[in-house]
């Protein structure tokens, strides 16, 4: 599996390469298996057969994917690892297993240390939110630290309790104004038991009567916390506009 993804990445960068001036010692090897010489791929015409057409299409395929994948990638290296597969390499299988595991912890540990910069700043830029805008008149803050505010209140209705299932219509978007999901996008309320919600909204909904509509804003430590989702990033702040619709 490891041979075969370098293999389709390394074509790409190896017919790059083709193209440089001064690099003409090309196993004969690929010029056979290619069915052209590494001098003449400037003048290669418009693919013509099914063959042909699909080599052209998979090579732009795979250049926009090394593109987006934004690898710090030698080009020459990669052309020159793929043909020394063909003939003998500068490292054992055992070496490059070794190269491999080395550059994926490097990846690794590139990746948590960002990781821990964003969710500091998105901690510090919650807090500073918050600071501020529990200060708004209208906005009231629990004593766990969630704010909201009444968008619409309703007299003389029932409030859910914590084992009830609450039929809800909500907006979630976080502080930069990026919706993570809407029920009015998707046309349709969303049932769902109060105990499966994160903790800030839980808490929320259990202060609305049915009928009404209420804005919250939920720090981090009430919502996804430093590790998020897919959706959502570490200690992401959560602003969550929810109209209780039924109590189940």
């Amino acid at each position: 599996m490891r041979k075969l993804i370098l293999l389709l990445v390394v074509i790409t960068l190896f017919l790059m390469s083709c193209t440089k001036e001064g690099e003409n010692s090309y196993s004969p090897v690929i010029r056979e298996e290619m069915g052209h010489s590494s001098y003449d791929i400037d003048t290669l015409g418009v693919p013509e057969n099914l063959d042909e057409r699909f080599s052209y299409a998979y090579g732009n395929l795979l250049a926009e994917s090394l593109e987006r994948a934004s690898q710090d990638v030698d080009a020459l290296y990669f052309a020159r690892g793929f043909l020394d597969y063909y003939s003998s390499s500068f490292f054992t299988d055992e070496e490059l297993d070794a190269i491999f595991l080395e550059y994926q912890n490097r990846m690794l540990e590139e990746a948590s240390i960002e990781y821990e910069r964003k969710s500091e700043e998105n901690l510090k830029e919650a807090d500073e939110f918050l600071d501020v805008n529990g200060k708004r008149s209208g906005v009231i803050t629990t004593s766990s630290g969630l704010e909201y505010e009444v968008v619409r209140a309703v007299e003389d209705a029932p409030r859910p309790k914590e084992d009830d299932t609450v039929l809800i219509d909500y907006k979630m978007t976080l502080l930069n104004g990026q919706i993570v999901e809407s029920s009015y996008d998707r046309g349709i309320g969303a049932e769902i038991p109060v105990v499966d919600l994160i903790e800030g909204a839980r808490e929320g909904i259990l202060l609305m009567k049915k009928g009404e509509r209420f804005r919250f804003w939920i720090h981090p430590s009430l919502g996804y916390g430093e590790n998020g989702i897919s959706s959502i990033g570490p200690n992401e702040l959560l602003i969550f506009e929810v109209e209780l619709v039924d109590i189940l």
